[in-house]
């Protein structure tokens, strides 16, 4: 049984990935199918406000980002499971492949170049560093 778990944010290269995950189907069928959807969580504020507003808060940014991936796979006639939570990025990401027992992560990336990435951070490097799985970047 092939586990694939692809981390989505809305943006281009997260569609990209998925993208990637149906051309990959064309070639070798996988099993299970998880989007993720990862939430920075909020410090700034949250003194004003309660954990129902918290959790709306994800759970719309979760919807936003899920709408593309998840319409794309549905036209597709591919099954899918959807997955939010919040947390250190790169951290949750390796932390839900090893819940579901991932055999590969598919995730896109911002393209920033190396010069921005080594300020900014990567991350899908940070992914690829913590992770012992395959993992596939599509830009």
């Amino acid at each position: 049984m092939t586990t694939i778990l692809v981390p989505v944010d809305g943006s281009r290269p997260s569609m990209n990935a998925v993208q990637a995950v149906l051309d990959f189907a064309d070639h070798q069928p996988f099993d299970r199918l998880v989007l993720l959807n990862v939430q920075v969580p909020i410090v700034r504020g949250r003194s004003f406000m309660n954990d129902g507003d918290v959790l709306a808060i994800y759970k719309a940014e979760a919807e936003r980002a899920f709408d593309g991936a998840c319409s794309a796979l549905e036209a597709k006639g591919v099954q899918f499971e959807v997955c939010a939570r919040p947390g250190p990025v790169a951290e949750t990401i390796v932390l839900v492949a090893e819940e579901i027992g991932a055999d590969h992560i598919y995730m896109g990336t911002r393209g920033y170049g190396a010069a921005v990435s080594a300020m900014l951070g990567s991350v899908a490097g940070k992914v690829v560093s913590l992770s012992d799985l395959p993992v596939t970047l599509v830009n």
